[in-house]
């Protein structure tokens, strides 16, 4: 079996994903070059996308170049709400200009946290075999809420991926056991369920689903109890 690790994928890999944003990010260049030119007053040639101009020349042309700032961001990999606004508060210093920069971006479909929380989910079981529960720690650690975390992780969560994943982590750390202890014969089975079962729960996979599994690997590969 091919192991499952990769690093994350990059803008090329999400395929059509980047078609959309192409689009938004191209607009909003035209727009600020516009008004750097001053070809674009505030109020004129909005459009859904930028959802009009704000307050004044100056001010539109913050809010657009923040949004440029995000989709940067965006081209290397999907953001939470959360992350967008902490990134943008530590340059955006008006609460009315954050809010008109987030609304902008909402409009335009870049802050999607049930999106950002599907996508994370599958690179970070694909590359660090995590559980279910490890995930919604992380999910929660980039302030996606409740809700959208259910929904991913009852869409991405049938329990014979989970076991199939916990199953390659614990034959990997039963691998390693078996080599540092020279064998099925000198390795303590009790030392061994405990060492290898905290490095799951660390992972993020239940006590029962752990146990089951590091039982059957540890009898396949001969271990047994002193």
């Amino acid at each position: 079996m091919t192991s499952p690790r990769k690093s994350e994928p990059g803008p090329e890999a999400r395929g059509g994903q980047e078609d959309w944003r192409a689009g938004v990010v191209e607009e909003l260049a035209e727009h600020i070059a516009a008004i750097e030119v001053g070809e674009a007053a505030p109020g004129e040639g909005s459009n859904p996308l930028r959802g009009g101009a704000f307050r004044d020349h100056e001010t539109e042309k913050v809010v657009v170049k923040e949004c440029r700032y995000v989709l940067g961001l965006l081209g290397h990999r999907q953001r939470s709400e959360a992350e967008i606004r902490a990134k943008l508060a530590q340059r955006v210093h008006e609460v009315d200009v954050l809010e008109e920069i987030m609304r902008r971006l909402d409009t335009a479909g870049l802050i999607d946290d049930e999106g950002f929380a599907r996508a994370w989910v599958e690179q970070r079981r694909e590359s660090k075999l995590l559980g279910t529960a490890a995930l919604r720690r992380e999910l929660e650690d980039k302030g996606v809420g409740a809700p959208d975390i259910d929904t991913v992780l009852a869409e991405t969560a049938p329990y014979d991926s989970e076991k199939e994943r916990c199953q390659i982590l614990a034959r990997e750390r039963l691998a390693k056991e078996l080599r540092k202890s020279g064998g099925a014969e000198n390795l303590d089975r009790g030392a061994a369920l405990r060492r290898i079962g905290g490095a799951l729960a660390r992972r993020g996979y239940s006590e029962n689903l752990t146990l089951f599994v590091l039982n059957r690997e540890l009898d396949a590969a001969g271990v047994t109890w002193s």
